[in-house]
């Protein structure tokens, strides 16, 4: 069940009129996704993902928010938030938080024991230890947000 919440045409005509990304065209559920309701945006300016917090709080997304920008600052391969015209990351529609990041082109691993290549797995490796590495010290500025993660 990748989707919980069912968006509209005028939904998004709404949440959009909050950003400079074009007018509505389209939006489609990703097939992968059990939580969070997280569709592909199809815009007059191009294709960006929308997520929808069904279950999280508005600290945890704004921890998640701030990791994101962090590793995008490091250069770690992750989307980019979108800020809206306010200049803010987070919206709220129907009391609950959403973001909306850059589309990056890519597909999900179904199973990566189903890779042939023993490069594709180094790969894979190597940049899970990257996120590692980048992440082992760091501190978000309000740890409250991964309460939720169970993270000390």
């Amino acid at each position: 069940m990748p989707s919980k919440t069912t968006f509209t045409k005028e939904d998004f005509s709404t949440i959009l009129s909050e950003y400079d990304l074009g007018e509505y065209v389209s939006h489609q559920t990703f097939s992968n996704g059990w939580v969070q309701t997280t569709l592909l945006l199809n815009t007059t300016a191009g294709k960006s993902v929308f997520r929808y917090y069904e279950t999280r709080t508005k600290e945890y997304v704004l921890f998640e928010i701030e990791l994101l920008n962090y590793l995008k600052s490091k250069r770690y391969p992750c989307p980019v938030v979108i800020k809206n015209n306010q200049k803010k990351f987070l919206g709220k529609f129907i009391d609950k938080p959403y973001i909306i990041t850059e589309f990056i082109s890519g597909e999900h691993c179904k199973n990566p024991n189903d890779f042939d290549q023993p490069k594709e797995l180094s790969e894979i490796a190597r940049i899970i230890a990257e996120l590692h590495l980048l992440t082992e010290n760091y501190h978000p500025l309000d740890p409250t947000g991964h309460n939720e993660l169970n993270i000390k």
